[in-house]
């Protein structure tokens, strides 16, 4: 009789577990769907759930990175942007505290530290998404624009985090396509970036310069 209590109790206890579990799915993925304004008055509510599933907790932070810490972010006025901003930071921490090896969320935290003036705290995430996803090109891709907008601060442990990015980056059409605006307009990065490229196999190199044309050309660049 006992042990079926126990059965029962167990029983009831996953189904609730499970219930609990499916609502805070459900209510990330509703976010996840919602306008860019939705979404963003949904961040400075601070009662959005960060769901328990890998996937959906990736596509949160994504757009938290994609909106509030992109252009619709920057142009909320100052109190409504940092404090959105802070709740992000919030819940990257959280993903982070939960999957350590999480490169996204490592990034989403450099990234919401350096726009809320936290530059140590900025660099130190920074360098932990180098080392967690070296061969994510998608976060390469961002954290090469964030460490190049404060190149001048970065330690050597960062800078050498960044050369790989870019020695990434500069293997692959889309990667190339990612800095090819900086690499065109700011003479200093194309220095840094052709040393790098200078040290790849010969066909890698013909690769890059042929992306670099192709895409100015797409774009209305003119290639230097």
């Amino acid at each position: 009789m006992f042990s079926r209590v126990v059965l029962v109790f167990v029983s009831v206890s996953l189904l609730a577990t499970s219930v609990i579990v499916g609502q805070r799915e459900l209510a990330g993925l509703a976010q996840v769907g919602a306008t860019d304004e939705n979404f963003f008055e949904t961040v400075l509510a601070n009662d959005h759930w960060l769901p328990p599933s890998y996937k959906s907790t990736d596509t949160i932070l994504r757009r938290c990175i994609n909106v509030v810490g992109g252009l619709y972010g920057a142009l909320q006025p100052v109190e409504r942007m940092d404090l959105a901003r802070w709740n992000c930071l919030d819940q990257a921490d959280t993903a982070i505290t939960r999957m350590p090896s999480y490169a996204l969320g490592w990034y989403a935290k450099a990234l919401f530290s350096y726009q809320l003036g936290e530059p140590k705290a900025g660099e130190a995430a920074l360098i932990q998404a180098q080392q967690t996803g070296r061969h994510e090109q998608w976060i390469a891709e961002g954290r090469v624009q964030l460490a190049e907008d404060h190149f001048s601060t970065l330690s050597l442990a960062a800078l050498s985090g960044h050369q790989k990015d870019l020695e990434l980056l500069a293997q692959s059409a889309r990667g190339v396509a990612s800095v090819a605006r900086r690499y065109t307009t700011q003479p200093e990065f194309r220095e840094r970036i052709t040393l790098i490229v200078e040290q790849l196999p010969p066909e890698d190199q013909v690769r890059f310069l042929n992306n670099v044309r192709r895409t100015t050309q797409t774009s209305g660049m003119v290639m230097p």
